[in-house]
């Protein structure tokens, strides 16, 4: 295309522009959304519902009518708003209780055996330091079920993929671990105090899922 051809579209384009503007049609949309305390959302809902009496005349409705109409429509989505935002909450809250927080452990805590650890998780309790024992504990029952190639530890998993991997493979002991994952989270996260009952009731769950899981024998002091 020339120069001067673009040039003339260029100036067709200008004159309807200005044709446009100049328009009874435009004047009185401008004026209208000029309103003063005119709500953008009824005018835009007001339009909607004319496009909708254009399109099927059938439909037409008396101006009571549209109003109620339109109040209906803003009251749902307001509803909906409001669903969504109490849903994406419980999601979190439900998240943050199931353990999707990730286990922490050290680099050589992972070459160790299960039941070591477990161990371990003995002489800390023992030593009244209930939180490094849950740990470690929590620990030991991840490397058992690895292990037993029931799951895979992986720096980025968090413990909810864990359970996941459990359910897959239909173990029987998803049950003891959710728990566990749960008595982890409050313990190490979130500060909850952990007695010497629940400890020991809990520990010698686990250490006699780390025997049948094939472990090696319950050490003394495990469940009989």
């Amino acid at each position: 295309m020339s120069e001067s051809m673009r040039a003339d579209r260029y100036e067709q384009e200008k004159e309807a522009l200005r044709d446009i503007l100049a328009s009874d049609e435009f004047a009185a949309y401008m004026k209208e959304d000029a309103e003063p305390g005119k709500n953008l959302l009824l005018v835009w809902l007001e339009r909607l519902l004319e496009e909708l009496s254009d399109l099927f005349p059938e439909l037409e409705m008396p101006q009571g009518s549209q109003d109620a109409v339109m109040y209906v429509i803003i009251a749902a989505g307001l509803v909906t708003l409001l669903a969504l935002s109490v849903f994406l909450a419980r999601l979190v809250w439900f998240e943050r209780r199931t353990g999707r927080r990730r286990a922490v452990a050290h680099d050589d805590e992972l070459e160790q055996a299960p039941l070591d650890l477990a161990g371990r998780s003995r002489a800390a309790a023992a030593a009244g330091q209930y939180r490094e024992a849950t740990r470690l504990l929590f620990l030991a029952l991840l490397l058992g079920f690895q292990q037993r190639e029931l799951l895979r530890i992986e720096s980025w998993k968090t413990n909810w993929e864990y359970a996941e991997a459990l359910e897959e493979r239909n173990s029987p002991w998803v049950g003891l671990f959710r728990a566990s994952a749960l008595r982890f989270d409050t313990v190490w996260y979130g500060g909850r105090e952990i007695d010497a009952d629940e400890y020991e009731n809990w520990r010698r769950e686990v250490e006699a899922v780390l025997a049948a899981a094939g472990d090696g024998p319950a050490p003394e002091g495990g469940a009989a």
